[in-house]
């Protein structure tokens, strides 16, 4: 925390309270469900980009409820972080839209989810867990560029509709 109030978040591949990890038993390197491809050749690799992907990762988990890649089996098995090593380096993230259906019709019984977010959104989240470095953000101001460039869009075409609605009704 800055002396002015405000916080640096730092490393969202290194996601421990304490001496405890809370995604699996492994802490050496980092989280294995938040570490970017390239990271799983080279624990060296420390790069704006990687953070990028990281924070990814964490926006994926928050909007999905879920991380785009889960360890499945013992945290402490080779194969098992292998095959999460294969699937961040090749496999492309599921859409948003399935998994937030189920957790909204789960919790809301008889209703029907109708898709909550704008399509910049998941496009953010995407290019931030693109497999190359440079096909991702470059640094957080880039990423934050593109999201007040969308942002202001989204506004704009919400005014936008609002004004027809209303120029409808008076017709």
């Amino acid at each position: 925390r800055r002396e002015n109030g405000s916080y640096v978040l730092l490393d969202f591949g290194l996601s421990l309270d304490g001496n405890c990890n809370q995604r699996s038993s492994k802490k050496q390197g980092g989280v294995p469900e938040f570490k970017s491809p390239e990271k799983w050749d080279d624990e060296g690799i420390l790069t704006t980009e990687t953070d990028i992907y990281s924070f990814g990762v964490l926006l994926y988990e928050i909007i999905c409820g879920r991380v785009p890649f889960k360890l499945n089996g013992n945290p402490n098995s080779l194969n098992a972080l292998h095959e999460l090593g294969i699937a961040h380096k090749k496999d492309k993230p599921e859409p948003f839209f399935e998994y937030r259906k189920q957790a909204f019709e789960s919790v809301n019984k008889g209703k029907e989810y109708v898709r909550d977010y704008p399509d910049w959104i998941e496009e953010l989240v995407m290019k931030c867990l693109e497999k190359k470095p440079e096909d991702r953000f470059k640094n957080a101001k880039e990423l934050m560029n593109f999201v007040a460039e969308n942002n202001k869009k989204s506004y704009n075409a919400s005014i936008e509709k609002e004004y027809n609605n209303e120029v409808s009704s008076l017709k």
